[in-house]
């Protein structure tokens, strides 16, 4: 479906794009995008081993101001990553807005979650320089279930006229995990090989089930707060984004586990100068993870990227990335190297590069290439062989906007 609207697209030239009958106080945009992924020594997040053209998405969202207050507005999405996603429609996010003034105003709905600087700007294809964003801070596999929250935000900004620009967003709601995503069926492979696991330990406990069919998660409270700092200095950016949640797994409708994000949190950076464009980010996830009242986890994570473009033209740039992440902040001794195929190395060092060509207004085409060492993030529900600590992938996509 999204290769043959893409073509249909196509054939539209920008400038006899027909008008749309609406009023002036509602606007309508759009996307559509097709990608292709290939990667080798392990699957990353679908069947990738091999190349895959299962790598779409469109999407249309509406915004409408009902006066200079009061605003409304939503975006659908249609996506396809490997076996997920199948190309139904859904609701990405959509709230009502109300501002009182530029310093305050509150959003209700399915409102997007301002970790970092770019997780609101995930379903823009056409805001960032690369096809991914950095995965230490915006990892893929979890993006359906933390683009947005059921929930309300209270923002605004505050200009202070010595130092510079305030822009803050507090917020408070509730995440759904969706039963047919990647993130649901990964974690019932993960918990299933634990029990695996525990049947053929030595002294197996006994309470433990041989294995469970299916699982289910849900989230008791996500609140948290974002301040963006625009300082006296033209094109310079500083972030600061914290946030927490709780959650609680069920296997076979029976309790069987919780998580809970003590704190999570981003300091980020964003510059350009002429022709550059820098940004970086640091963040870190202290959580706790327990399976059956047994802690699995109880500390923080690391991730930080260093990300550098250069626009050679007004069409065409280029991106260099460097991308580190450690799933234990506290442990990071070389001697948890494994050999052969399977490699549970606990980080992922992902050196990157990219390029972007802009057709025209309208047409984005990008491609890029990543060498990885450490399999942190991969899921063993797409590698049930195991992994390689070396490997890489690829990905080229085209994008229409409207």
């Amino acid at each position: 479906m999204q290769i043959i609207l893409l073509a249909l697209a196509a054939l539209i030239q920008p400038e006899t794009l027909p008008a749309l009958d609406l009023p002036d106080r509602v606007q309508l945009h759009g996307f559509a995008s097709q990608g292709y992924l290939n990667s080798s020594g392990n699957n990353f997040l679908s069947d990738s081993i091999g190349g895959t053209f299962a790598f779409n998405e469109i999407g249309v969202n509406l915004n409408g101001l009902i006066n200079n207050n009061f605003r409304y507005g939503g975006q659908l999405l249609s996506k396809k990553m490997g076996d997920y996603g199948d190309n139904d429609i859904r609701l990405d996010w959509g709230l009502v807005d109300y501002r009182v003034h530029d310093w305050g105003g509150a959003r209700l709905g399915k409102v997007k979650i301002p970790v970092g600087l770019y997780n609101t700007e995930r379903d823009s294809d056409f805001l960032r320089p690369m096809i991914f964003l950095p995965q230490s801070i915006y990892d893929e596999t979890r993006r359906d279930t933390w683009q947005a929250h059921w929930g309300g935000e209270a923002y605004g900004n505050v200009e202070i006229p010595a130092f510079g620009n305030f822009d803050y967003k507090l917020f408070y709601g509730r995440i759904k995990y969706d039963e047919d995503s990647v993130f649901h069926d990964s974690t019932l492979t993960n918990i299933n090989k634990r029990l695996a696991d525990n049947q053929q330990a030595a002294n197996p406990d006994p309470t433990l089930p041989p294995r469970i069919d299916d699982c289910d998660r849900d989230n008791e409270y996500l609140y948290g707060a974002s301040l963006i700092y625009s300082p006296q200095v033209e094109n310079l950016r500083l972030g600061v984004s914290w946030a927490s949640q709780k959650d609680t797994s069920y296997g076979d409708s029976a309790r069987i586990g919780g998580y809970k994000t003590n704190s999570n949190f981003v300091l980020s950076l964003e510059y350009s100068w002429r022709d550059f464009s820098l940004s970086a980010e640091y963040g870190e996830n202290d959580r706790t993870q327990t399976l059956y009242d047994i802690t699995t986890f109880d500390g923080p994570n690391q991730s930080w990227y260093v990300m550098l473009s250069y626009a050679a033209t007004s069409r065409l740039s280029f991106t260099a990335l460097y991308d580190e992440y450690w799933k234990d902040k506290h442990n990071k001794d070389d001697s948890v190297h494994a050999s052969g195929r399977y490699n549970p190395s606990p980080w992922r060092k992902d050196w990157a590069c990219g390029v972007r060509y802009d057709v025209n207004e309208r047409w984005t085409v990008k491609g890029e290439w990543h060498t990885v060492d450490g399999t942190a993030l991969l899921l063993d529900f797409f590698n049930p062989d195991g992994t390689e600590r070396y490997w890489q992938y690829g990905a080229v996509k085209v994008s229409f906007n409207f």
